[in-house]
């Protein structure tokens, strides 16, 4: 019983979603929410790569709900081009990593919202129907902290200058993910994966493996569990 990727399944209220995540078991579990509850039209791709060519063949979604944390190119490099691709299309960050550490950046790449994968179906349903109504979602979580944001004082966080791949690298090897680990969960050379390490390191004005480490634990910016 796999999940068919790049396929559409009926729904009942007009609403087409295009989901992009590269673990199948989690597109059959959002296929799922949003078919039942949702009553919505549901395609699916494993990478954005896979996405953009759905989109260039034709395909016009209402909404798209989309993985972060994807191989090859990521969720954030991604957003632009798929606007790129479809002007306007409504776009939700659907991630693991928490709101605030991330949820800003999305949004400030043009996301229309963002969602954690531990939020229960009822409330993901409800985020893509607001998308595709064209207003970007904010759980209360989120809107406290860019209410908060708004309301301090500008402190810029420096690795908030960080680009999408070099912000990846940083919490790899704040894991403990080798160089060559790195390249292969990025899908890139690991040359590559040296040269962003490098950039983050001058961004940060870090040295070592080390530093990196307690930088990004103090941010509060590594997955735990």
């Amino acid at each position: 019983m796999g999940s068919k990727i790049a396929s559409g399944h009926s729904g009942n209220s007009g609403l087409k979603v295009l989901l992009i995540d590269d673990h199948a078991i989690v597109r059959e579990g959002l296929r799922s929410a949003l078919e039942i509850m949702g009553a919505m039209e549901c395609f699916e791709a494993a990478s954005a790569e896979q996405a953009l060519g759905l989109l260039r063949r034709g395909l016009r979604p209402n909404a798209v709900v989309m993985d972060f944390g994807l191989p090859g190119l990521d969720g954030l490099d991604a957003i632009g081009l798929i606007h790129a691709e479809q002007e306007g299309l409504p776009v939700l960050i659907f991630s693991v990593q928490p709101e605030r550490n991330l949820a800003l950046r999305a949004l400030e790449q043009g996301a229309a919202g963002y969602i954690s994968k531990s939020s229960p179906n009822a409330q993901v349903v409800d985020a893509v129907r607001t998308i595709a109504e064209g207003r970007r979602y904010l759980s209360s979580q989120l809107a406290a902290t860019l209410k908060d944001a708004q309301d301090r004082p500008w402190a810029g966080e420096a690795h908030q200058a960080l680009s999408a791949r070099e912000f990846e690298t940083m919490r790899l090897i704040a894991v403990g993910k080798s160089l060559r680990e790195i390249a292969q969960a990025l899908q890139i050379s690991k040359p590559t994966a040296n040269t962003y390490r490098g950039r983050l390191m001058k961004k940060l004005n870090l040295h070592s493996n080390h530093e990196i480490v307690r930088y990004a634990v103090e941010k509060d910016l590594v997955t735990h569990g």
